[in-house]
């Protein structure tokens, strides 16, 4: 799994296969009993058109008592990551500082914290010593990365994908589990 949210970046996978045959598709072509619920994917669907991922047309049933079905085309397209979207198609940012952060220490294997603010900055988030000395250091605590004079390592086979590790308050999670929790700042 790709992604910030597995129900959301199951849901973007099937729109890909849609999109690349470039056919238009319904809630129900994306519903999976017992694992995507119709509210999940009308949620997610609504906010991909009001971020202009989507297109949504109404298309009349013929046979019942049924609503019209709405179906989608799409318009744009990002990436293999679906996009992070709050419910009103806004792009959700928090915590991409640290996914920046992960991507940069991954290629180094060796870095200082001065390493890390030169290479992770972006024009999106200017990296500060002391929020990148907390992460690295949850990051240690943690068992990611080994710390010697001011040097943080990765620890070879414990990083296991491009997902970043999060830090939520002072924990730090990694697929799924929480695999630290500290008392503060650290």
């Amino acid at each position: 799994m790709t992604g910030h949210n597995s129900q959301r970046q199951r849901i973007w996978d099937a729109i890909r296969c849609f999109s690349d045959a470039a056919k238009p598709f319904g809630i129900s072509d994306l519903v999976r009993p017992g694992e995507l619920t119709t509210r999940t994917v009308e949620v997610y669907l609504n906010a991909l058109v009001k971020a202009g991922y989507l297109a949504a047309t109404s298309e009349p049933v013929t046979t019942g008592n049924c609503h019209d079905r709405l179906i989608f085309r799409c318009l744009t397209w990002s990436c293999a990551t679906a996009p992070r979207l709050d419910d009103e198609g806004r792009e959700i940012t928090q915590g991409d500082w640290q996914e920046d952060i992960w991507r940069c220490i991954r290629p180094l294997g060796q870095c200082t914290v001065q390493d890390v603010v030169v290479h992770a900055t972006t024009p999106r988030h200017q990296m500060k010593g002391g929020e990148v000395r907390r992460y690295l250091n949850a990051l240690v605590n943690a068992g990611f990365l080994t710390c010697l004079k001011g040097y943080y390592t990765v620890i070879p086979g414990v990083c296991t994908g491009p997902a970043p590790q999060l830090r939520r308050v002072a924990q730090v999670v990694h697929r799924g589990k929480v695999v630290w929790t500290g008392g503060g700042d650290d």
